[in-house]
């Protein structure tokens, strides 16, 4: 999953490997815990999105 950071400070989503944080502005693909997706998803500064391996993988 692609989560981009869009606050002017460094963020932290929990992925299954745990802690990932995330420079301002930059993306990360990342495999998100289901609690650090619904915890991303409700952050206004965090975009989720699909990955851009996901989207390769429907073509």
């Amino acid at each position: 999953m692609k989560v981009t950071n869009k606050s002017k400070a460094l963020q932290g989503v929990h992925t299954k490997s745990g802690v990932q944080y995330i420079a301002p502005g930059d993306s990360v693909d990342v495999e998100l815990t289901e609690a650090g997706l619904k915890g991303a998803k409700r952050l206004d500064f965090l975009v989720v999105g699909e990955s851009k391996k996901a989207d390769s993988d429907k073509k």
